[in-house]
């Protein structure tokens, strides 16, 4: 806008008509004072729209980040309440299972107890048996000691009995010849005559004596010999004895270590169950704290559903704020809508300052919104971001105000349709983020960063055609 500076009086009244700066050296105080007040407006005005736009913008981000807040809230007070309510079911039912439990617990202390009274019983059993099992192996052993003194006195039994045998085949043999001389003596007496008779007397005394001795060593070899068998009979009973007495024996002392073993086996079992009994009643205790532990418990999750259906009612409240939130920012957008019809005229139309400000904040918020849509891809997490292309930071501006030089308008004109597809690849992104799909949200990312790269130098365009044409004092809304 090129400086007006007259002498006449007409340029005064042609600056008031376009609001172009004029000097002030011309004597037309009323004018002057008309301009200045004309001036000082269209700076408050364009002040006023900033804010407005500003407000837009704010109150829309707001409403964005209201609509977000309580659906999270919704949804999380819901999970809540739900998740409460399932924990309130499962500490009920615990806390059934764990007064069973702790029932089971008590009947399984008292077998316990029983169990530990019998064994200490079969302990003292078993400690009997094993004393008198030991007298029994003494006994035993004595036993065999004594049958094996008896066999050894059977074989000097049969021994003396062998003896015995030769002895009285030696007096069978003497009794013999004994008796052949008595009957040679008795035929040679007899040759002799008188003479021999008393001398065949002796003779016959001896035979007779002879024989008698026969017989009696016939009958005692007889006897010697039933003293033999019986004592051969014995002796082999003996033997038997002995041999039985040793397996007994052996099998008695089998009987000793096994049952030292299970004396020594039944007292550890008995000292296990007495720790089993002491640990049992311990986590009987346990159970009857878990139990009391598990009612708290079911008490605060019944304050912390009664709660959490609180804050379902205070998430709904927030629900109903929502609607005056759009509200406010509707009759903003509405408001910046009129204020920028208001600005093509010369004295509402705002300075190229503005413009500038307001393209360089679009940059701003055009890069940080990118990168919001970069980091939710990668967490694969969806954001509260704005996906409408007339209410972000740039929309606001883009849709209220209309530039009128040719210059700025031609790329102007050309961003709109650039800026709902660069926001079409966001509400896309989304989409595939909720279905779980990463890959095609990062495809649709790739998209929207692509063209943001043809924005931004759009943006850059209008900043830079802007600047020169504020120092050629042309406004681009003329």
């Amino acid at each position: 806008m090129g400086l007006f500076n007259r002498n006449a009086g007409q340029g005064m009244v042609e600056a008031v008509a376009k609001m172009q700066p004029v000097s002030y050296s011309e004597p037309m105080p009323e004018l002057q004072k008309v301009h200045k007040r004309l001036m000082n407006g269209r700076r408050e005005f364009q002040e006023t729209m900033a804010n407005t736009l500003g407000a837009s913008m704010g109150m829309s981000a707001l409403n964005l980040q209201v609509v977000d807040t309580v659906d999270c809230m919704q949804e999380v007070s819901g999970r809540l309440k739900d998740s409460m309510g399932n924990i309130h079911d499962v500490t009920t039912s615990t806390s059934e299972i764990a007064s069973q439990v702790a029932i089971a617990h008590e009947g399984l202390n008292q077998t316990i107890s029983e169990v530990a009274s019998a064994s200490s019983d079969i302990l003292g059993k078993i400690d009997n048996s094993q004393t008198e099992l030991e007298s029994i192996r003494k006994i035993s052993q004595n036993t065999i000691q004594y049958s094996k003194e008896m066999q050894q006195d059977m074989g000097e039994l049969l021994e003396i009995v062998g003896n015995m045998n030769e002895v009285i085949a030696a007096i069978n043999a003497i009794s013999s010849q004994t008796n052949l001389l008595a009957l040679n003596a008795s035929i040679e007496a007899a040759r002799a005559g008188e003479a021999g008779r008393g001398f065949a007397v002796v003779a016959e005394q001896i035979r007779q004596l002879a024989d008698e001795t026969k017989t009696l060593t016939d009958n005692m070899g007889e006897f010697v010999a039933k003293i033999r068998s019986a004592s051969e009979k014995s002796s082999q009973s003996v033997d038997t004895t002995v041999t039985s007495l040793e397996t007994i024996d052996n099998g008695m002392v089998k009987v000793w270590d096994s049952n030292k073993e299970n004396q020594e086996s039944v007292g550890m079992i008995s000292m296990s169950i007495d720790s089993i009994m002491a640990a049992s009643e311990e986590i009987c205790g346990s159970f009857q704290e878990v139990e009391n532990q598990i009612k708290v418990i079911d008490e605060e999750c019944g304050r912390i559903h009664d709660e959490a259906e609180e804050i379902v009612e205070v998430s709904n409240r927030l629900d109903e704020l929502v609607a005056p939130v759009e509200k406010i920012e509707e009759q903003l957008d509405s408001t910046a809508k009129q204020m920028g019809k208001l600005a093509q005229d010369a004295f509402y139309m705002p300075d190229n300052r503005m413009f500038i400000s307001f393209v360089n904040a679009a940059v701003s918020a055009h890069e940080k919104w990118l990168d919001t849509l970069h980091e939710m891809v990668q967490k694969q997490e969806v954001m509260p971001l704005q996906t409408n292309d007339t209410k972000c930071g740039f929309g606001h501006f883009y849709c209220s105000v209309s530039p009128k030089n040719a210059e700025v308008r031609q790329v102007w004109d050309g961003i709109g349709s650039k800026h709902r597809s660069f926001h079409g690849y966001a509400v896309t992104a989304i989409d595939e983020l909720k279905k779980g799909n990463q890959e095609a949200a990062k495809r649709e990312y790739e998209k929207a960063k692509n063209l943001s790269v043809e924005l931004i130098g759009d943006f850059r365009k209008l900043i830079a055609t802007a600047e020169r044409l504020e120092k050629e004092h042309i406004c681009v809304f003329e």
